[in-house]
């Protein structure tokens, strides 16, 4: 777990960290529906977790990720474009 020391920028500062490996991942979807009846599902996908040698004001170390967000779109019929083929 002990990482080599990488320098990270901090609310405008250069600070050191060290990167954190996810050894365990639950990623769930969340689904909205939209009031025109779009159903859409998003989730965040951890791409590197690094940990800081800076601390918050409850003594927890802070931490920077880079993640993506993952988008699932479910749109209702009327709201899709349909090829001029007739195809959908």
């Amino acid at each position: 777990m002990n990482g080599q020391k990488i320098v990270v920028p901090l609310g405008g500062k250069q600070v050191e960290g060290v990167e954190v490996k996810v050894v365990n991942a639950e990623e769930q979807w969340s689904t909205y529906e939209l009031e025109d009846g779009t159903k859409l599902q998003i989730k965040i996908a951890l791409i590197r977790v690094i940990r800081t040698d800076e601390f918050t004001p409850d003594n927890d170390p802070v931490y920077l990720v880079n993640s993506q967000n993952l988008l699932k779109v479910d749109a209702p019929s009327s709201l899709r474009k349909h090829s001029a083929t007739g195809d959908q």
